[in-house]
């Protein structure tokens, strides 16, 4: 009877044994499995060799399968790091080789790698890839000009992207606006005026024309009195102490009108800005609660 007791609890220890000795193989072998589907992502050579007529479904699976690693890892509040933020970038590279036109792809991933990784080369290289194969979407060289301007500091270079994105057909009208706009804070006024010019002389639209006059109306104002300011620096060495010196001294015989309704207004660098920031007035709403721009 002792024997077979003896016998039974040696079973029970073996199998307690076993059970730990798996729980934890288990665990190793998930945390392998882990690190293992970090450090690789399917070649698109391979995987379009495999998908055969499927590619386009096969770049969804791997782009679900980016989103999900990412939203994983947010939904369990884990730290991002960066060979996870690597893996995910190959994943992206991955799906835009197998399918190149497919935009969701680009919006999102760039998205995420600008905002959530601050990895803004990657996203810009993401997008010009794209780029080669969407000419004619003035979506891919906007995105590109707003990461240099906005994340990058560089208003030449998001000027020169939105100027690209602006002859696109079927472009909005704004985005050579917002090109002119850039270039000119950036004290490229060459570039911003002739840009409004060149835009200007090959639309046809009316509403469009008058779009595009006003902004050149605008920044042909300033650049006249920003040439006053230096003339009189020149002439007397020092900076004028108002825009209306440049009357009194005779430097300027009038002063232009901003057709945005604002007011020039020189800043303590020489450059002449505007109140109404070259833009127009936002909308407001009549006693009938339509609205009306203020603007125009």
């Amino acid at each position: 009877m002792s024997r077979r007791i003896s016998y039974l609890l040696g079973l029970v220890l073996l199998i307690a044994l076993h059970l730990g000795l798996y729980s934890h193989t288990f665990t190793a072998k998930g945390e392998l499995d882990k690190k293992a589907r970090v450090n690789y992502v399917l070649p698109a050579e391979f995987s379009r060799v495999a998908a055969l007529d499927f590619q386009g479904l096969a770049a969804d699976f791997q782009l679900l399968q980016g989103i999900f690693f990412i939203g994983d890892k947010i939904d369990r509040q884990e730290k991002i790091t960066a060979l996870d933020w690597d893996y995910f970038t190959r994943i992206i590279k991955a799906v835009i080789k197998l399918d190149p036109y497919f935009y969701d792809t680009y919006h999102f991933s760039t998205g995420m790698l600008t905002w959530g990784s601050g990895r803004f080369q990657d996203a810009i290289d993401i997008l010009k890839y794209g780029r080669q194969f969407n000419p004619d979407d003035f979506r891919f060289p906007y995105h590109i000009g707003f990461i240099y301007f906005y994340f990058l500091h560089d208003a030449q270079k998001g000027a020169q992207y939105f100027e690209i994105a602006s002859k696109i057909p079927g472009a909005p009208p704004i985005l050579a606006s917002l090109a002119s706009r850039l270039a000119y804070y950036k004290g490229n006024y060459t570039f911003a005026i002739n840009l409004l010019q060149r835009m200007l002389s090959a639309e046809r639209s009316p509403e469009i024309r008058q779009y595009y006059q006003k902004r050149l109306t605008a920044l042909q104002g300033a650049l006249l009195i920003e040439k006053a300011v230096q003339k009189f620096k020149i002439d007397f060495l020092r900076l004028p102490d108002s825009i209306q010196e440049l009357i009194d001294k005779k430097i300027l015989e009038t002063l232009p009108q901003d057709p945005y309704g604002g007011e020039y207004i020189l800043l303590e660098s020489g450059r002449i800005y505007s109140t109404s920031k070259f833009a127009n007035a936002p909308q407001k709403k009549t006693t009938a609660g339509s609205t009306a721009d203020v603007g125009e």
